[in-house]
């Protein structure tokens, strides 16, 4: 009896997320727990949730995974630094320079309130 062969494994997007800090093992979870009860794809579920824009989803299938599983990407060290990318942190709103006032008065006159 022959040994059928075998088919290289795929990593999950979850996976993919996760290493760029885009989710937590957590959320992979509550996706795939999601993906159980519903028709809905891993990357629609994570856009539908507001975890990770589309664009952000789209980008990493067309340039990252669909290349990968295809075995467009065959140079080791390319691949070795994907997978060693830091985790990003969500993007942080610069801090205003002042706080507006809650109440100012003017003359004795109070504008706010």
């Amino acid at each position: 009896m022959k040994d059928k062969p075998q088919r290289p494994s795929r990593k999950p997007i979850g996976a993919y997320l996760v290493e760029a800090g885009l989710l937590t093992e957590a959320q992979v979870g509550v996706v795939l727990a999601d993906q159980a009860s519903t028709a809905m794809t891993f990357g629609d579920i994570v856009v539908t949730r507001g975890w990770v824009k589309s664009k952000t989803v789209e980008y990493l299938m067309r340039k990252v995974i669909i290349p990968e599983r295809s075995g467009m990407i065959q140079d080791p060290d390319l691949k070795a630094s994907l997978s060693r990318q830091p985790p990003r942190g969500r993007a942080k709103r610069p801090a205003s320079p002042r706080k507006p006032p809650i109440a100012e008065t003017d003359g004795g006159v109070n504008w706010i309130g």
